[in-house]
């Protein structure tokens, strides 16, 4: 388990470095990594649509 979340922590500072400019984006990364248990793909379609709405 120590691993997995080790893993997570290297991939948010990857996303951090290359996200730093958009937090919406920074946000849904990590609404997703808590709801890991399902597939990543629908809840990226559903961010997307969600930030087009809002800007």
């Amino acid at each position: 388990m120590e691993d997995k979340e080790k893993e997570i922590s290297e991939k948010k500072k990857d996303s951090d470095s290359t996200m730093n400019a958009i937090p919406e984006k920074e946000l849904l990364k990590e609404e997703m990594l808590k709801k890991s248990t399902s597939p990543p793909f629908p809840q990226a379609l559903h961010g997307k649509k969600g930030i087009r709405n809002c800007i």
